[in-house]
């Protein structure tokens, strides 16, 4: 039979890092939002096409928003797991050396 080893330092350092990328990507977000082009910037015969450029633009800062959300909540259960890893593994150890059982 296989085994899986967990290493919640590791898992923690991953959560970590994807939460800061999330945290980038909200940064991104503002970005986009702030972009004001739209039918007066085209110009008076390029009006509708504005209109198709701001409204492109506000689609994507939404999508960009949810994907930041996503990251940001992946990271944060990475996280979490990792920390619940390692406090049942630390308490089955303690349970087990309990007992009489050596662990090496």
């Amino acid at each position: 039979m296989g085994s899986v080893t967990v290493d919640p330092a590791v898992l923690q350092q991953i959560g970590a890092n994807l939460k800061s990328s999330a945290a980038i990507i909200g940064n991104k977000v503002t970005d986009a939002r702030r972009q004001d082009f739209g039918a007066a910037q085209a110009g008076r015969s390029y009006s509708a096409e504005g209109t198709k450029v701001h409204d492109g633009l506000a689609r994507f800062a939404t999508w960009l928003q949810n994907w930041q959300g996503a990251v940001d909540k992946t990271g944060a259960q990475i996280t979490t797991s990792a920390t619940t890893y390692a406090t049942v593994d630390d308490a089955n150890v303690r349970k087990i050396t309990a007992v009489g059982v050596q662990l090496a």
